[in-house]
């Protein structure tokens, strides 16, 4: 048999002994093989024999098949080969004996086409029920707190479906003898005696194909190299599956997004990965090569989530290549690798300037929300009082009838105090009795409690006085006067922000109006509160939730940070003559933003004097909903920013010496700056309502391009330049560190113990390479390596409330210390060679 056979066979067996899901019944007691068919057992002593007992093939073969007398006609063996087989063919599981029939069964699929059937039925039968994944067994939906009742009568169903699993265990197929079977039918001596091979080859692919669907990994894993391996032998066959099957063609179409997902899952443990993504690779790769013989099967456009990367469309640039006579790699082919030998590399800055507004104050609610005790939505229905930020102006600052509570506050303390002088003099007359007690600032629930029960006690006390002494007079009852609330109907927008303001309609005035909450850079007109049902007394106050303002600076939004990016063009690029008679050359490329963990498809126009108009597209790969509020304000990216980049300094040869003076080969590089500014919808300042302008500076440093007057042929003009040299970060070093002018070397100044200091590059994904050189250094004490830059994303912290700096006097992340041995977070094990002075890492 093929060689696949065995190596899917073995991947079977590996699943099974780790409990994967794919069921055998190699292991099974004597007992329970004396059911099998074709078996029979005889009981000598304490032992029970196993016999092979003859079947109707061979029955039949010795009746009905005989060599007449006086006939040359040759006798048909493959039913006496067929018969020698049929206690293992027959039998619920275990293959092991066919091994020693493979000869034998061979001939008998030579000669017979209805053995072949029979085969091939049974091994679409076997694959459809090993793709069937029982869930039976699993009480994971089951209620924590059901009663003893409930738990007999699951503990009952479980017995019986144990017992029943345990009954139908000798009636599961085998999925080494299925790839054992088919391994027959595909074997050489089998296939030079078929007549019809592709219609053998269409009923295989089609038996397998169908276990492609199962919800079994290991199963699936199992299919698809099996389905590999028939369409590697005949790739005509994949056009009757497609046909034939519609679940199945929708199957292998989607199949380069399913491998694509796959990939990018187990991109952490590149280049290794695991056998089921080798499956699909190989089963992608048969089907490619399958693909001029399926003209039916299409292939859409590759539609993955938002974290998996999208490759880059090269159709308009393939075409430009062609008239250039460049010839391409398979990187570019791909869109997915930008390295150095099909990209023109930038490396720079972005820096969010700081944002002259009225920094919201911290919200206190993060804390409660943690402990389960946040503010509910104001929603409709729900009363409100006036809040921090209500207008006391006389034209609107009545609306809720505040006068009116407070006039009759005054009226109902005076007649309570009137009541109790006339008490004090007439001992007789009773003072006054009051069921409410107003306290409109009340928050502590377990006061609201007891004050909710101070009716009853009255009237119980009320009642137990009039028992006692029914000659007292009954005390006066003053009723508190209503709460100067009002009922939410909407939810309404407010300066063009929905969400961010009420209509309410007052109870005591009984006016409509809409008021800010969370409008205006976080302005609450209204407050949300719960009273009782009279209206006259707070069960409890809400706090108020955090506006996005405040989120936003939360995230480092509004403080002056600095971002390092990457930019990658393509070197190719389609030149187009511009109105006025000047050239412009388009570039697509990627931005990464490594604080981000993100990439941005970008398109880049350069003119004839060297300025760059940088434009930003889409997100390729990254987070597209979350961690963004430090740049825009808001947890979603916002496509669509352009920047456009200058030359700054000059070219002459006087001015190259003096940078290159000033810090070496820095020559051959050329700086770009330039700004840009966009306001962002969903926030305001809090001290006008006025929108919020971000303004972003970009520094650029690509290498050096030769004048616009210089004439180059279309060998050199897209010419690979070094890229720009990695330097230290200045804003990022410990205190015992000191950097050069030009921010490429480093030196311990203190003996403080050990620090870190930051690269100004940072990546977000990719293989990358750079040297560090160490001048002078005693052994193990050097530590170079890579490590996620604090407060550098904004769900890493790096707020806008003056945070402290992060801590910098310790080691971080991954990598190599220089007495050989790697670090991390403590741990050291040993790695490399020692590094002395004069030494490259």
């Amino acid at each position: 048999s093929a060689g696949w056979v065995a190596e899917a066979g073995a991947m079977a067996v590996a699943a099974e002994a780790l409990g994967l899901g794919i069921s055998s019944t190699e292991h099974q007691s004597r007992t329970q093989l004396s059911d099998r068919p074709g078996v029979s057992s005889i009981v000598c002593g304490d032992e029970t024999i196993l016999l092979p007992v003859a079947g109707i093939s061979q029955l039949l073969s010795t009746i009905v098949i005989s060599k007449s007398a006086g006939t040359n006609t040759d006798r048909e063996t493959w039913r006496n080969l067929a018969a020698c087989a049929e206690a293992s063919i027959g039998a619920d599981g275990g293959g092991g004996p066919l091994v020693f029939l493979q000869q034998g069964l061979q001939s008998a699929l030579c000669k017979s086409k209805p053995l072949r059937d029979v085969l091939v039925a049974i091994i679409r039968r076997s694959v459809r029920l090993l793709a069937v994944v029982d869930y039976s067994g699993d009480d994971s939906s089951a209620s924590e707190n059901a009663d003893e009742d409930d738990m007999d009568a699951s503990s009952k169903r479980a017995g019986e479906a144990q017992e029943a699993e345990e009954s139908t265990k000798a009636q599961q197929p085998d999925a080494r003898l299925t790839c054992f079977l088919t391994g027959l039918l595909m074997s050489a001596p089998v296939q030079a005696c078929v007549s019809d091979k592709e219609a053998l080859y269409e009923d295989l692919l089609e038996a397998w194909s169908v276990g492609l669907l199962s919800a079994s990994a290991p199963w699936r894993m199992v299919c698809a190299l099996t389905a590999s391996g028939i369409l590697n032998a005949c790739p005509a066959a994949l056009q009757k599956v497609v046909k034939s099957i519609s679940t199945v063609a929708s199957f292998y179409r989607r199949l380069p997004n399913t491998v694509l997902r796959r990939v990018w899952a187990e991109r952490a443990a590149t280049p290794v990965c695991s056998r089921y993504v080798q499956a699909l690779i190989e089963l992608l790769a048969s089907v490619r090569r399958a693909e001029p013989a399926a003209p039916s099967l299409s292939w859409g456009q590759l539609a993955v989530d938002a974290s998996t990367p999208l490759p880059l469309d090269t159709s308009p640039f393939n075409s430009e290549m062609t008239k250039q006579t460049i010839s391409p790699n398979w990187e570019w082919d791909e869109g997915w690798v930008a390295n150095d030998a099909g990209w023109e590399l930038w490396v720079g800055t972005v820096e969010c300037m700081a944002i002259d507004w009225k920094t919201p104050s911290r919200s206190a609610v993060r804390t409660l929300m943690d402990g389960g005790d946040g503010p509910p939505m104001l929603r409709e229905g729900c009363a409100v009082m006036r809040g921090l930020d209500w207008d006391d102006s006389p034209e609107t600052g009545d609306e809720d009838g505040k006068k009116q509570y407070e006039s009759e506050k005054a009226d109902r303390e005076k007649e309570k105090k009137a009541l109790e002088e006339q008490a004090a003099d007439d001992p007789a007359e009773p003072g006054p009795d009051s069921g409410d007690v107003s306290n409109d600032e009340q928050t502590d629930p377990s006061t609201s409690e007891e004050n909710d029960d101070q009716d009853t006690t009255s009237a119980s006390s009320g009642t137990k006085s009039k028992s006692e002494s029914s000659k007292k007079k009954k005390r006066k009852r003053i009723p508190n006067p209503k709460l100067p609330t009002g009922t939410v109907i909407s939810v309404e927008p407010w300066n063009g922000i929905p969400g961010m303001a009420r209509r309410v309609r007052w109870n005591l005035t009984g006016e409509e109006g809409i008021y800010r909450y969370g409008g205006d850079g976080g302005r609450f007109d209204i407050c949300h509160v719960e009273v009782n049902e009279k209206g006259t007394r707070i069960r409890k106050r809400h706090p108020l939730p955090e506006s996005a303002e405040q989120c936003a600076a939360r995230h480092g939004f509004g403080s002056g940070k600095k971002h390092s990016v990457l930019l990658r063009l393509r070197r190719l690029g389609a030149e187009k003559d511009a109105e006025k008679g000047d050239t412009e050359s388009h570039h697509e490329g990627v931005l990464e933003w490594p604080d981000f963990g993100a990439g941005v498809k970008v398109n880049c126009i350069q003119y004839s004097d060297g300025a760059v108009l940088v434009q930003e597209k889409e997100l390729l790969f990254g987070s597209k909903d979350a961690g963004w509020e430090a740049r825009f304000g808001q947890p979603s990216y916002t496509p669509g920013t352009e920047i456009m980049l200058t030359p700054t300094g000059s070219s002459s040869l006087k001015d190259m010496v003096e940078v290159d003076t000033k810090s070496s080969f820095m020559s051959a590089y050329q700086e770009l700056l330039g700004s840009t500014s966009y306001v962002v919808d969903g926030l305001r300042n809090r001290s006008d309502g006025s929108k919020v302008r971000v303004t972003l500076e970009m520094k650029m440093l690509r290498g050096r391009r030769p004048e616009s007057n210089v004439q180059l042929p279309p060998s050199l003009k897209y010419t690979a330049r070094p890229p720009p040299p990695m330097c230290f970060d200045r804003d990022y070093h410990a205190s015992s560190m000191s950097l050069s002018k030009d921010c490429r070397t480093l030196t311990c100044v203190s003996p403080d113990g050990r620090g870190t200091a930051f690269a100004g590059v940072g990546f977000t994904k990719g293989v990358h390479y750079w040297e560090v050189k160490l001048e002078q250094a005693d052994i193990g004490s050097v530590f170079i390596g890579v490590a996620e830059k604090p407060n550098a994303s904004s769900a890493s912290g790096g707020s806008a409330y003056g945070d402290s700096p992060p801590r910098l006097n310790r080691w971080l992340g991954w990598g190599f210390v220089n007495f050989r041995a790697t670090y991390t977070a403590g741990a050291e094990r040993v790695y490399g060679a020692h590094c002395h002075n004069e030494d490259t890492a």
